[in-house]
C-alpha cells in the first residue's frame, strides 16, 4: 500500500513540475509561485473546514515547524526556474537525486531524532549510475 502511495506521489510530482513550469513560463516565476501557494492554502483550508477541524492547532506550533513552508516556496521557485532551463525530465530527476542523497544522510545518521538506517555500500553503484544518467540527460 505504502509503495503504491510513493509511486502515485512520484506521478503527482511529475505532473506538478510540468504544470507549474508552464504556469511560470506564462506569468513569471514569482507570480506563479504566489498562485501555486494561494491555491494550496485555499485547498487545505477547505479540507480543514470540511473535516470540522479547529485552527487552534496553530497556537501549539513550535517556531521551527514552519520552516518546511519556506522550503516549499523555494522548492517551487527552484523547480520552475530549472524547468525553464532544462525541461521537466532533468529538473525532476535532479530533484529526486537531491532528495535521495539528503534522505540517505538522514537515514544513516538518524538526523532529526529519526531511527538510523545505516548506508549499505552495495547501494553505491546505483547512486553512481543515477548520477551518470542525470549527467548524460543534462548534456
Amino acid at each position: 500500500m505504502f509503495k503504491s502511495f510513493a509511486f502515485l506521489n512520484g506521478i503527482l510530482i511529475g505532473i506538478m513540475v510540468f504544470v507549474n513550469g508552464i504556469l511560470s513560463l506564462s506569468i513569471g516565476l514569482i507570480s506563479s509561485t504566489f498562485i501555486i501557494h494561494i491555491i494550496g492554502i485555499s485547498f487545505i483550508s477547505f479540507l480543514l473546514i470540511i473535516r470540522k477541524k479547529k485552527f487552534s492547532f496553530i497556537k501549539k506550533l513550535k517556531t521551527y515547524y514552519v520552516f518546511p513552508g519556506f522550503i516549499g516556496v523555494f522548492t517551487v521557485i527552484f523547480q520552475n526556474y530549472s524547468y525553464q532551463e532544462m525541461g521537466a525530465t532533468v529538473t525532476l530527476t535532479a530533484a529526486l537525486f537531491g532528495q535521495l542523497i539528503f534522505s540517505s544522510l538522514v537515514d544513516h545518521f538518524g538526523l532529526f531524532g529519526l531511527r538510523k538506517f545505516k548506508f549499505n555500500i552495495k547501494k553505491l553503484p546505483a547512486y553512481l549510475l543515477i548520477s551518470l544518467g542525470i549527467l548524460i540527460m543534462a548534456l
